[in-house]
């Protein structure tokens, strides 16, 4: 029994962070969404992933897409 593992990339948009999967599959989430997965440790088990998803989310931030709030930041 060999376990399937989908490769998971990220990129930003104006309207959040891009989730592409190895199949093309791709869906937008919101910043305040992807930083809640964050810290609901949702990438604990895959830190290289999780940082993927920060630098995405930076990216975002640094294009003047997302502004964080005070708590946030």
């Amino acid at each position: 029994m060999s376990k399937q593992h989908t490769e998971t990339t990220f990129d930003y948009g104006k309207y959040g962070v891009i989730v592409i999967t190895e199949a093309a599959n791709s869906e937008i989430i919101s910043y305040a969404e992807a930083l809640k997965a964050l810290d609901a440790g949702q990438y604990d088990r895959d830190l290289l992933l999780g940082f993927d998803l920060v630098l995405a989310i930076s990216h975002g931030w640094k294009a003047g897409f997302y502004e964080p709030t005070n708590e946030q930041s």
